[in-house]
């Protein structure tokens, strides 16, 4: 397995470099296009043609007092997401010793990721690829998922109830001696998604223990996780990855909600860049667009009026901005769609097949079920070997449906909130960070799916309403 990564990571790297170089030198040649476009417009057209050859001087102020309307906005923004890109990209805290994580795989190292940018889709406990990345004539993999138990019925009678013989509770332990947890039983072989519990023992895990801020991650009251209850784990960077990060390898760091790696931007766009990202592509586009129309309308014009040929420069400037007006316009639409359906781009990949499988805090765990009982799933509590201080947690993990996205807010204005901000003025103005960055919800990295999370935490036996809205 080490040897299989290391491979994979060696066989990338010169394609990363190459990324990362561009990515520098990118925002230089923006700098270059945008200030041929100003020359061209502003001095060759309005000022040389208009103003002082035609001597349409209200033609040509009221041109430039428009161009630069749609200039200044897209100038603003792009600086904008350049800066915050370079200042507070939104870098996941690595492990102590990154340069040893590869020996973590004990931990259960996670398919849910495009490790490699967006070179693979793959999806939660499934992949369209095998382990070295190479895609299988498949084209969506068999998911092994373990239904939920059925929710009895009000008015059924205890004998009618089925009752769930898939329970696992891992009782809690107090602060203990190593040696003390190594005695500790492991739990049943019933297994989940092919994962046999037993594979994540205490035994196992002794030599390695859960990172410092592994509660930033317990104290929540869900979260997405392994089959054995632990957050994603990133063997690249030895860290528990929150939910929707996931690692770069151009950066080579796990990132908040990444959406991905763009050298037009300068690098890296995702949570705390996202939102400008989205007002570059926009006031991009409406530029473009207005460079269209102007550059298009003064070309006839001229041939019109005098016949011949125009300048060079003229058909020049048209024709780039109808190249990036059309890639301005696809981003603009494409971007729209995913904040519309509260996706990012690595997300997207496999959204119609993907199943997140999550941790959901039951403050009141039921007993082992018997008649007329709850209808139970797999609990554990964690931290397995809480330190000082620490309060072990009961998590029922659950699956949602193939397909569902939790983080799918009903109000389709409440998604677009949740990226823009909640001032009309937040949603133009490239000033305030998107609200993602606060995370104001302390009970879930991001705000989730109300209505989801209470069915599934009916289908887990959970008593509603004893979990704060998500």
């Amino acid at each position: 397995m080490a040897t299989e990564v290391t491979g994979r990571v060696k066989r990338g790297n010169g394609k990363h470099a190459m990324n990362r170089w561009v990515a520098a030198f990118m925002p230089f040649v923006m700098a270059g296009l945008a200030g041929y476009a100003t020359w061209v417009l502003v001095v060759l057209i309005c000022i040389k043609y208009l103003i002082l050859s035609e001597h349409r001087t209200a033609a040509g102020a009221v041109t430039i007092a428009l161009y630069f309307f749609f200039f200044l906005p897209f100038v603003a923004a792009y600086l904008r997401v350049l800066w915050t890109i370079t200042v507070a990209p939104g870098f996941v805290a690595r492990g102590q010793d990154p340069n040893e994580a590869i020996k973590n795989e004990k931990l259960g190292v996670s398919d849910s990721d495009a490790e490699m940018g967006l070179g693979s889709a793959r999806i939660e406990h499934g992949s369209f690829g095998n382990r070295d990345g190479v895609v299988t004539e498949n084209t969506i993999p068999e998911l092994n998922i373990t239904p939920p138990p059925p929710v009895a019925q009000p008015g059924r009678q205890a004998s009618e109830t089925p009752i769930a013989n898939s329970y696992t509770l891992t009782p809690p332990v107090t602060h203990q001696s190593q040696a003390q947890a190594n005695d500790r039983p492991t739990t049943s072989s019933s297994t989940l998604h092919g994962h046999s519990y037993d594979a994540f023992d205490a035994e196992s895990r002794a030599e390695l223990p859960e990172p410092e801020n592994c509660m930033d991650f317990y104290g929540k009251d869900v979260y997405v996780c392994e089959p054995n209850g632990r957050p994603k784990w990133c063997y690249h960077c030895n860290c528990y990855k929150p939910d929707r990060s996931h690692h770069c390898s151009e950066i080579d760091r796990c990132v908040y909600k990444m959406d991905h790696f763009c050298p037009w931007v300068g690098g890296i766009v995702a949570e705390s860049s996202y939102k400008f990202f989205f007002q570059v592509v926009v006031y991009g586009a409406f530029y473009c667009l207005y460079l269209i129309i102007s550059l298009a309308y003064f070309i006839h014009e001229h041939k019109e009026n005098h016949g011949g040929s125009v300048d060079t420069n003229w058909l020049v400037a048209l024709g780039l901005s109808c190249l990036f007006g059309l890639f301005s316009c696809g981003m603009a639409i494409s971007t729209t769609q995913l904040i519309y359906r509260n996706l990012s781009t690595v997300d997207s990949l496999s959204h119609t097949v993907k199943v997140y499988q999550l941790a959901i805090h039951d403050p009141n765990p039921p007993p082992a079920p018997g008649p007329g009982g709850r209808p139970l799933v797999y609990r554990v509590y964690l931290p397995e070997h809480p330190k000082e201080g620490q309060e072990p947690r009961c998590f029922a993990i659950v699956n949602t449906k193939q397909g569902e996205n939790p983080w799918r807010l009903d109000n389709m204005l409440d998604n677009f909130r949740e990226v823009l901000g909640y001032s009309i003025w937040d949603w133009w103005l490239p000033i305030k960070q998107s609200p993602l960055v606060k995370k104001n919800n302390g009970r879930t990295w991001y705000k989730m799916n109300e209505k989801l999370i209470e069915r599934l935490k009916m289908e887990a036996g959970i008593e509603t309403g004893t979990t704060e809205n998500v």
